[in-house]
């Protein structure tokens, strides 16, 4: 947490050395208008960025691979951020309370989407996602309260338990012809106006 709480800090560049983002390292730093982050860079620990209320955007690269809980909570300016190309591992509450966060594109290449990615991104409320996507993890977009439809490509197999539960304005969503496992009852749970498309004879009809 070494710069927690500067309020004086407009601008940061992270030298290429740096790997990993310390536990709170900027929190707090609502002045903050521009970081800018190294290839090479594999982890950004929780609460890293909460709270960076002047961030309007920021390019994520391509080599994180963890992000940790609560690392961009209430950024509520930022409303431009990338999907890393090789995030596994993510924790709870990522986005939450980033209230100019609109949309996510998913870029083409991802298979998998980790565990608790989009968790309690409340105002989310466009998501796209890649014809490369295998698998969506636990809880990946529960209490997602913001989006009301969603298109699961045909490359899905697997949804992982709550992975869309309490997203209680969803009320559309459309499951691709290969899925073969969904995880339990629980995937949707307290989504009370959700009508769920399956094609003819798929797994996601049943």
């Amino acid at each position: 947490s070494a710069f927690r709480n500067a309020t004086y800090l407009e601008e940061i560049s992270i030298p290429i050395t740096v790997t990993e983002i310390g536990y709170a390292s900027f929190s707090g730093c609502t002045g903050l208008k521009s970081i800018e982050l190294p290839e090479g860079l594999t982890t950004i620990n929780g609460s890293a960025f909460s709270g960076c209320s002047g961030l309007r955007s920021i390019e994520l690269p391509d080599s994180v691979e963890t992000i940790g809980s609560y690392a961009f909570q209430d950024c509520t300016n930022l409303s431009s951020i990338n999907y890393p190309m090789n995030w596994k591992n993510a924790d709870s509450n990522i986005f939450r309370g980033c209230s100019s966060l609109k949309s996510i594109v998913i870029p083409e290449g991802v298979t998998i989407i980790p565990d608790y990615a989009f968790q309690n991104a409340d105002y989310i409320r466009e998501v796209s996602l890649p014809s490369t996507l295998t698998k969506i993890g636990y809880s990946a977009f529960s209490g997602c309260v913001s989006i009301d439809l969603l298109i699961v490509p045909d490359s899905v197999e697997t949804i992982r338990a709550n992975a869309f539960a309490d997203c209680t304005n969803l009320k559309q969503i459309w499951l691709g012809e290969n899925i073969s496992n969904i995880e339990n009852s629980n995937v949707f749970e307290n989504c009370y106006e959700l009508t769920i498309h399956g094609k003819s004879g798929s797994y996601a009809e049943t």
